[in-house]
């Protein structure tokens, strides 16, 4: 760091400074044998930002204990971002799944939050003096939000990484993947939110930068709920490891829920499900750990404010007396919102033993084999499907118990118009037809009267030789074959 501090006082360009030491130090090396010394002149200094895949698998073993040994002594910010970017995109796809968390997230990522905090904080501690007047501050406030934007690709491209494996993940591989990638999207989210009171009414001159920040935020925490989706708990892990490790992700998912409800309300909701979901499928193991009063509430007010914005547009457009498809559509989406809150409370305190159809006559296994199949149409009749465990069946399956609600409306017969069946027209038609024309007089006559009498011709003959199409009687609403 000397030597960098140096370079710097001396004038010389720190960039090009940095990476003729980089290329040095990962081409050539200091114990390199003179046969595969290449001169430093024969190859340009940013060569090594693209290398061929082949070349980055060979010398992933030499060049990446020391990228990272750089990128943990480097103060640089733009530095880091290049380093981090170039271990990702080229040598990550060349490690070894297995041990990634050995190897690299462990080594990389507390540095990573570490590095993202110092520009949140400085970005927040240099927003106010934001004007339009103040250039020096408005490049300094782009050029960090933009560094941050690149940050949060790499780390996406992190977790796309672990999703192409098409392998179920244990957690305990990757578990600082999820910890330090919801800090990071928490943080974001949370400036985000604050903005207005953060730049002072001068927000116009980043806002650019503050949406691709979101944007790239969200697009992050999507592609982690996809990864989360792949993993799997081991359970010869002790619990301090790798229960506290999926513990703590619902947590922090918990977390930024509070912070994103009054920002996006259809990524707020897909939230909730995706820990509801990853709460129920981990019940058996993180049941004890969890905090479920806080769960519990956070949905109670969730619930309640959307049931009490409902009240609100519901009063506002009763009050204006016109009829705004905009606000009748806005009404219709805060109550599907609190509608799925409130199921998604009941689904979640549910009892599991309920959720069991059969039980081993040993009481130690449990599964959820027999399920209620019914058409999509039909899927919303459904109100309840639970076993009764203390139903006495003569089995080790438990008595599945399903509520249907129907709803019917009765529907009038309707008498259409009877229709010739021309795919059974007689040869008496042709001979009728033939004599009526016959016996008119076709010449010399006014068009409309002619046509009125051609059709006529026509109609009459059709009505007298050609039978009737038969109607066919409507299937039963609540036939057999509607339940299939």
């Amino acid at each position: 760091m000397v030597l960098v501090r140096k370079a710097c006082r001396d004038g010389g360009s720190f960039r090009s400074w940095f990476w003729r030491e980089c290329f040095e130090a990962l081409v050539l090396g200091e114990s390199m044998s003179q046969e595969r010394a290449v001169p430093e002149s024969a190859v340009p200094l940013e060569e090594i930002s693209s290398w061929p895949e082949e070349l980055c698998r060979r010398e992933l073993p030499s060049v990446l204990p020391r990228l990272l040994s750089i990128y943990q002594h480097s103060d640089n910010w733009i530095e880091h971002i290049q380093i981090l970017k170039i271990i990702v995109e080229m040598f990550l796809p060349h490690m070894n799944h297995l041990t990634l968390e050995q190897t690299f997230f462990s080594q990389v990522l507390p540095k990573t939050v570490r590095l993202f905090d110092d520009m949140m904080y400085e970005l927040t501690s240099q927003a106010r003096e934001l004007s339009s007047q103040n250039l020096e501050i408005q490049s300094t406030l782009r050029n960090i939000l933009q560094t941050m934007v690149q940050l949060l690709g790499a780390l996406t491209g992190c977790v796309q990484h672990v999703c192409a494996t098409q392998e179920s993940v244990i957690l305990e591989n990757i578990h600082s993947l999820p910890s330090s990638v919801l800090h990071v999207i928490k943080s974001t989210f949370v400036h985000c939110k604050n903005s207005e009171s953060v730049y002072s009414g001068r927000l116009h001159l980043v806002a650019d930068l503050l949406q691709a920040l979101f944007k790239e935020a969200y697009s992050l925490q999507k592609q982690l709920m996809e990864l989360l989706d792949m993993v799997c708990m081991n359970p010869l892990i002790d619990e301090h490891d790798d229960i506290l490790n999926m513990v703590v992700v619902i947590h922090s998912l918990l977390d930024i829920c509070s912070v994103i409800s009054s920002m996006d309300h259809a990524f707020h909701a897909n939230t909730w499900k995706f820990i509801i979901k990853q709460s129920l499928k981990h019940q058996s193991v993180i049941k004890s750990q969890l905090k479920h009063k806080d769960i519990i509430t956070s949905l109670c007010e969730d619930i309640l404010f959307s049931f009490h914005s409902c009240l609100q547009l519901a009063e506002q457009m009763i009050q204006s007396d016109a009829q705004d498809n905009a606000d009748y559509r806005l009404f219709q989406k805060t109550l599907k919102l609190c509608r799925f809150f409130a199921n998604s409370l009941l689904h979640y305190t549910k009892h599991k033993r309920q959720l069991y159809t059969r039980t081993s006559p040993n009481d130690q296994d449990r599964n959820l084999i027999e399920n209620v199949l019914c058409s999509q149409r039909w899927r919303s009749w459904i109100q309840s499907a639970k076993t009764r465990p203390g139903a006495a069946c003569g089995s080790d399956h438990q008595l599945l118990v399903a509520k249907f609600r129907l709803k019917l409306k009765k529907v009038g017969e309707t008498t259409g118009p009877v229709r010739d069946d021309l795919n059974q027209i007689p040869y008496e038609y042709t001979v009728e037809v033939t004599n009526r024309f016959r016996g008119s007089d076709l010449v010399k006559r006014v068009p409309e009267e002619l046509w009125t009498e051609v059709r006529n011709i026509i109609q009459e003959a059709a009505n007298k030789t050609i039978p009737k199409k038969k109607q066919c009687k409507k299937a039963i609403c609540l036939s057999k074959d509607a339940f299939k």
